[in-house]
């Protein structure tokens, strides 16, 4: 798919592209694991963020990124790299698959682990404890 289709779609589900300027960070920076899969800002159905590996697509909500540091913001982007990477299928109406969950963690882990260390990885999912909890941070820390 072209880059202009993929433009128009965006656009026609009423999220807008994020640019470097829209975070502190640009997260094309660690696109490494996500390939050539393109960010916007948007809806999310009450999700935090999502990935659609049908459009090769992730969406941040608008409040994820007012709400959480950019260290917090990374971790969820990677999480979602990490859906992407499996080939795992966005559904409005369906039920989260947990292994899907454990094996995007994981990868988020590893990857936020080889770009920014242990150390903010412990920070960061200490700010997303209270969307996390602990048992699943403690997994997360635990990945192999």
């Amino acid at each position: 798919m072209c880059l202009d289709s993929l433009r128009k779609i965006i656009l026609g589900l009423g999220l807008m592209l994020l640019s470097s300027a829209a975070f502190s960070f640009s997260l094309n920076n660690y696109n490494g694991g996500c390939g050539s899969a393109q960010v916007a800002l948007g809806p999310t159905d009450g999700r935090y963020a999502l990935a659609d590996s049908h459009r090769n697509l992730i969406v941040i909500d608008p409040y994820t990124a007012r709400t959480f540091s950019t260290r917090a913001v990374k971790f969820i982007f990677f999480h979602e790299c990490g859906h992407l990477r499996y080939g795992h299928s966005y559904s409005a109406y369906g039920t989260v698959k947990q292994d899907h969950e454990d094996k995007a963690d994981c990868y988020a882990a590893k990857r936020y682990i080889g770009h920014f260390g242990r150390g903010n990885l412990r920070a960061a999912l200490k700010e997303l404890e209270s969307i996390n909890g602990e048992a699943r941070n403690n997994h997360i820390l635990n990945c192999k």
